[in-house]
C-alpha cells in the first residue's frame, strides 16, 4: 500500500484490529508528505501501521496487502522509501512525527546478545538508556585527557534491532524485486501479481535480504542477476527445512 493510498486502503489494517483516529491519521498524513518532499520520492511505502496506544503493530505487506501481527510496539510507526536504489527505513514518535532515518542495528555480539533478552514492552521513549555500550572508550587525547564515552545502548537501537530482524525474514512474492544493471536491488514497477495458484507455492516467494545462497551470489558476481528472477533467495530453501507455510 503507498502512502497516497493509504485513506481509501485504511480499511484493511482496521479489520486487523489497529487503527488511527482522526488526528494522527491527519498527523501521519503530514508528516509522511515532509518525507516525501525531504527525499524528493513519491514512493514511500507505510511498513508498519500501529495504533498509539499500544495495540499490536501490523505488518504490511505492500504487494498483497496482508497483514500480520508480530507484537507490542508502543509509540512507533515506520515506513520504507527507495533511496538511492536502496530502501531505506524511516522511524517516528507521536511525540515528534518527524521522520528520520533508522540507525544501523548493532553489530557487537555482546550488545546484540542483550538487546535479544531484553522482554519487555517499548515504552516509546527512544532516548531511554537501556544499558552501557560494550568495548572500551576511545582515547582523543592522553595529555590533555580527553576521552570519547562509548554512546550508551537506548530504546531508539532497540527498535532498530527488532525491526532489522524482522526486515531479514520479510518475504515477498517472485518478480517483486528486480536486480538491476546497476547492481542494485529495487522494486519491480512491471510486476503485478502473482495468480491464485502461483501465490500457494511456496518457491514463489523471496527474501527481500541481500542473496546468502552461495549459487546465487556466484552468478551475480558472473553478471547473470540482472534482471534473473530468481536473484533472491527463496523461502521454499530456508533452513530448517519446512520451517515456514502458506
Amino acid at each position: 500500500m503507498e502512502v497516497m493510498k493509504m485513506e481509501a486502503e485504511m480499511q484493511y489494517v482496521q479489520k486487523n484490529g489497529c487503527c488511527l483516529n482522526v488526528e494522527e491519521n491527519m498527523k501521519l498524513g503530514l508528516a509522511i508528505a515532509e518525507l516525501i518532499e525531504d527525499l524528493k520520492n513519491p514512493k514511500v511505502y507505510p511498513w508498519f501501521l500501529g495504533k498509539i496506544n499500544g495495540k499490536y503493530i501490523q505488518v504490511l505487506n505492500c504487494s498483497t496487502d496482508s497483514f500480520a501481527s508480530i507484537g507490542t510496539i508502543k509509540d512507533y510507526i515506520l515506513c520504507q522509501a527507495m533511496v538511492d536504489g536502496a530502501m531505506k527505513i524511516f522511524w517516528c514518535s507521536s511525540s515528534s512525527w518527524v521522520f528520520s532515518e533508522l540507525p544501523k542495528p548493532c553489530e557487537e555480539k555482546a550488545d546484540v546478545a542483550m538487546l535479544a533478552s531484553v522482554n519487555n514492552l517499548f515504552t516509546g521513549e527512544f532516548d531511554q538508556v537501556l544499558f552501557e555500550k560494550s568495548g572500551s572508550s576511545q582515547v582523543i587525547d592522553a595529555e590533555l585527557g580527553l576521552v570519547l564515552q562509548q554512546k550508551p545502548i537506548t530504546e531508539l537501537d532497540r527498535l532498530s534491532y527488532v525491526v532489522h530482524q524482522i526486515a531479514n525474514i520479510f518475504a515477498v512474492p517472485k518478480g517483486y524485486m528486480k536486480y538491476t544493471p546497476a547492481e542494485k536491488f529495487e522494486i519491480n514497477e512491471g510486476f503485478r501479481g502473482l495468480s491464485k495458484a502461483e501465490c500457494c507455492k511456496m518457491e514463489n516467494w523471496q527474501f527481500t535480504r541481500s542473496p546468502q545462497d552461495v549459487e546465487i551470489q556466484e552468478m551475480i558476481a558472473r553478471g547473470e542477476g540482472v534482471y534473473n528472477a530468481d536473484c533472491l533467495d527463496s523461502v521454499d530453501k530456508d533452513f530448517p527445512k519446512n520451517s515456514w507455510s502458506l
